[in-house]
């Protein structure tokens, strides 16, 4: 089966499942060490951005149940909280409310680490997440693939980042490589920047 396109009518089921993959990862957990805050911050952090990258990029899903997602900047685009303000006011303002500056220091420390690493027209992988209950099953390689080879067609590299050493691994067996690794501010974690270029 393949990819399901999500648009923004896709935001909730999309943002459940990203809340739940990423609930438990260093970033941005750390930030929100409060899981009261974080459940009330979660929810309009994903629906926002899926909304802003649908839009502008693209994101796709496993299939209906949304065992996993994945998002797609494409070259020359980097998401601002601009673009995420355009999309989803109301979940932003919630976002905000509940902490969401402290948030906005990571997702902007992540940017210059991209612009620094990947500094040519690339596409970028974020935020990719698999339903904790659906993990191990091959969702992760059934969203990237196919992006990954569009990219290798198109003789464009990919740029992504990570908190997770597993993730590492995982992404290094898809041809990625470590380029930066760096502790994030304001909050006890590192950050790495990995790279693949075309194949």
């Amino acid at each position: 089966m393949g990819l399901l396109a999500l648009d923004r009518s896709h935001a909730g089921a999309a943002a459940k499942t990203l809340g739940s993959s990423f609930w438990d990862f260093p970033f941005p957990g750390e930030y929100w060490p409060d899981e009261a805050q974080r459940a009330r911050c979660f929810p309009p952090l994903w629906r926002a951005m899926v909304k802003a990258l649908s839009r502008h990029g693209e994101v796709h899903a496993t299939s209906p149940d949304f065992e996993g997602v994945a998002a797609w900047q494409p070259p020359g685009f980097h998401l601002s909280a601009g673009h995420m303000w355009r999309a989803a006011p109301s979940d932003m303002l919630v976002f905000y409310r509940n902490g969401g500056g402290k948030v906005t220091v990571g997702l902007n420390f992540q940017e210059k680490m991209r612009r620094r690493n990947a500094p040519m027209p690339h596409w970028f992988l974020g935020p990719i997440g698999v339903d904790p209950e659906h993990q191990g099953e091959g969702h992760a390689s059934r969203l990237m693939r196919p992006m990954l080879d569009r990219a290798d067609a198109e003789g464009v590299p990919v740029f992504l980042d990570t908190n997770s050493e597993f993730n590492i691994s995982l992404y290094e067996h898809f041809g990625f490589r470590v380029m930066e690794r760096l502790d994030m501010p304001e909050a006890p974690i590192w950050n790495v920047g990995m790279l693949r270029e075309p194949q």
